[in-house]
């Protein structure tokens, strides 16, 4: 026999329904017991290479929450992944790594161009500013320049070999025109010719300095006696003229490099003969 645990009367062994109050009865041995079931776990998220997700992957948010937002366990030290979703990770973070690296380099690339830029930009302002009256590369040179100014009138060029501390050295160069009285040279040839040593040049460095108050980076200097033949107008004619006249050249430290000019100051204008 066994007990109605509802009403406590005796109900047979066979019966599994107390005929008294209805209720379901088990043996006495073992009563009915129901537990709660526990709600199964969710499944960790595999990872059978021991592998890290790189935050910055773009399948980190894949791995650490579902769809609805709701966050996933996300230990993976443990379970197993399909190799080909792990090697998916493994070449979204690659990817990442590699354009995050590439606009590293883009932007150092940027910034050494337009520092090259800058620098050669500076280059031409500071050439153009600091050598607006450039001068000649050799005596020669600046001998050509001369005779082609006079023969064409042409103050600007003449100007060209006429140095900054004479100030308005435009005005001069009208002015030695002016005197040439619209002579045409034909050939010229140096007589003479004699390099000042230092002594000679710290002298006119410091004739310099007492007549325009201004610094002459004199590097060197050479007194030229020169020969020119030509032609003049005289009377409303041309005729043949003739001229030994004495100039200094000096070679003057100008921005990036040296260039000779004429020392005015002990330039004679050419007294011409005529023939």
């Amino acid at each position: 026999m066994k007990t109605c645990h509802v009403c406590g009367a005796q109900v047979d062994d066979k019966e599994l329904i107390c005929p008294d109050c209805g209720a379901t009865v088990v043996a006495a041995t073992g009563g009915l017991s129901l537990k709660a079931q526990e709600p199964p776990k969710k499944k960790k998220a595999s990872n059978p290479m021991g592998m890290t997700v790189s935050t910055g992957s773009g399948l980190t948010d894949l791995l650490r929450g579902d769809d609805d937002g709701e966050d996933v366990e996300d230990d993976l030290s443990g379970g197993s992944i399909p190799l080909s979703f792990a090697k998916t990770v493994i070449d979204d973070d690659y990817d990442y790594k590699t354009r995050q690296e590439n606009k590293r380099i883009k932007k150092n690339v940027f910034r050494l161009v337009l520092v090259l830029v800058l620098v050669i930009a500076a280059y031409f302002i500071v050439t153009t500013v600091m050598n607006k009256e450039k001068g000649a590369e050799t005596p020669e040179q600046l001998l050509d320049i001369y005779m082609e100014a006079i023969n064409n009138a042409d103050a600007d060029k003449l100007d060209l070999i006429m140095p900054a501390y004479l100030g308005d050295t435009h005005a001069k160069a009208e002015q030695m025109l002016a005197d040439m009285k619209s002579a045409h040279i034909d050939s010229y040839n140096i007589s003479k010719k004699e390099e000042l040593g230092q002594a000679e040049i710290t002298e006119l460095q410091d004739s310099i300095k007492y007549q325009t108050s201004k610094t002459a980076n004199i590097k060197g200097a050479i007194k030229l006696t020169i020969v020119m033949n030509g032609t003049a107008e005289r009377l409303g004619e041309n005729v043949s003229v003739r001229s030994e006249t004495e100039m200094t050249i000096v070679l003057l430290k100008k921005g990036m490099g040296e260039y000779y000019y004429i020392h005015i100051d002990t330039y004679d204008n050419p007294d011409f003969n005529y023939r």
